[in-house]
């Protein structure tokens, strides 16, 4: 597992079986949001959570990771992800209403408008699932051209979103709520599960 350490600005690479960790890489100073490609051989790391520039580490050995580069993106970034075919990747904004899709070199492919920062995204096959937890929205965006397809209100504080077993779930920080959306994007129901719910994963049954 890679874990960024935003004190340290490093990230730890962990043995998930003898739950220690095995080595460090200096990224720079407040490492937080990351990504790893899916052939694993990739991170992109966020550098703050208004960040100027992210780092891209090769993982490819893992005894021997190392930054090849930063990316400069057209806004200060908050969250990354790399698509589902590796091809893409996409930052979002901590500082206002933008996206921006970079390709793996750090090459910028396009902006488009978002809902207000800081925004977190996920991705299914075809689409990007956006929140906006200070807009109390959901906004789904195709992935070969980003148009908007969908958007859907949400709790307000609904920041962290994440897909898993063919649904898309986002906690609310601000009212506990913990909410369910489907593949299209539209709500399957909203439940109130903690005073102040921050984030959420799926398990697979």
């Amino acid at each position: 597992a890679y874990i960024s350490d935003s004190g340290a600005g490093e990230v730890a690479i962990v043995d998930l079986r003898r739950g220690r960790v095995v080595r460090r890489v200096a990224v720079g100073d407040h490492a937080r949001h990351l990504t790893l490609s899916p052939d694993g051989d990739t991170l992109w790391v966020a550098l703050g959570n208004r960040a100027p520039r992210l780092a891209i580490v090769d993982v490819r050995s893992w005894t021997h990771p190392r930054v090849t580069g930063h990316v400069v993106p057209p806004f200060r970034a908050h969250d990354v992800g790399f698509t589902p075919s590796g091809h893409r990747v996409w930052v979002t904004s901590g500082d206002r209403g933008r996206l921006a899709v970079h390709d793996t070199r750090g090459g910028l492919r396009r902006t488009m408008p978002a809902d207000r920062p800081p925004q977190h995204v996920t991705f299914g096959r075809t689409v990007a699932f956006v929140t906006s937890g200070d807009s109390a929205s959901l906004r789904v965006h195709a992935l070969d051209d980003g148009r908007r397809l969908r958007r859907a209100a949400v709790p307000l504080g609904s920041y962290n979103v994440q897909r898993g077993a063919g649904r898309v779930l986002t906690p609310s920080l601000s009212g506990g709520e913990l909410t369910v959306v489907d593949g299209r994007g539209r709500v399957v129901r909203s439940d109130r599960v903690a005073r102040a719910a921050h984030d959420a994963c799926a398990l697979r049954s």
